[in-house]
């Protein structure tokens, strides 16, 4: 993600809705510069030197002209873009704004916004023309532009804390993992294992299961019998005696689920 702040207001350079049934074009370097893309029909294929990244239809894409890229289809598409120049810093101080960097993400809801700046923009266009005025920026104009970056900052904000929560739960399970292994010819409890990583059981239980798709339960019970196979297959000791070295004291319980995994 791009996590910027502004330092001025916006001044629109283009707007416009576009579609064709081929598309190229190459998106070149321009400094203090942000382009804003939706894609309402077909699909279109960014690409650099370093990546290929594809456009579905409702998906939105952010460029701020870091590098080259081009931008095409040999199939049907159609696009709405809008470009201002506005100055800008790269910052994770408060406040900054979010804006997608080489994700493509869905957002529907901004079609009627990017309407909306195109509308106004023909429209001053129009009265530029009739009246010779030098070309602006309106304020209804810019208050449109801070609506839309507003409405993709926040739906990259819930991406970006879903993603470090994500990284949070996959870091507790990781240790878990660890622990369990560590541990393995043990009856290691969840209350044993919440105790080490200094969390709560049904914290570790909740977060345990988002991240692996998996029980704290069902992971033990898979790696204390993968451990019983090992040593089964290497060392010709039989299932129910691996089972008491692994800590479980009902080997009737430990050959259904063996049988079960």
């Amino acid at each position: 993600m791009y996590s910027i702040n502004l330092t001025s207001l916006p001044v629109l350079q283009y707007a416009h809705e576009y579609s064709s049934h081929s598309y190229i074009t190459q998106l070149r370097t321009r400094q203090q510069f942000i382009e804003l893309t939706y894609l309402e029909e077909g699909s279109l294929t960014l690409s650099d030197e370093q990546e290929t990244i594809v456009m579905k239809e409702d998906t939105l894409m952010a460029y701020l002209y870091p590098n080259k890229k081009n931008l095409f289809t040999d199939k049907y598409q159609k696009h709405l873009t809008i470009g201002f120049s506005i100055d800008f810093e790269y910052s994770d101080k408060e406040p900054k704004i979010f804006l997608p960097s080489n994700e493509i993400i869905a957002m529907p809801n901004v079609k009627p916004l990017f309407t909306k700046i195109i509308e106004e923009y023909n429209m001053n266009l129009q009265v530029e023309k009739d009246y010779s005025f030098h070309s602006y920026t309106s304020m209804k104009i810019n208050s449109l532009i801070f609506d839309l970056l507003n409405e993709i900052n926040s739906i990259c904000k819930k991406i970006v804390e879903r993603n470090e929560r994500n990284f949070g739960y996959d870091r507790y399970a990781k240790k878990a993992k660890i622990y369990i292994l560590n541990n393995i010819t043990k009856q290691v409890t969840i209350s044993d294992i919440a105790a080490e990583l200094g969390i709560s059981p049904g914290f570790l239980s909740r977060v345990f299961k988002s991240a692996t798709n998996q029980t704290l339960i069902e992971y033990t019970n898979y790696a204390k019998l993968y451990k019983i196979k090992e040593l089964n297959a290497t060392k010709g000791i039989t299932i129910k005696e691996a089972a008491y070295q692994l800590g479980f004291s009902d080997p009737n319980y430990v050959s259904r689920l063996y049988k079960k995994y």
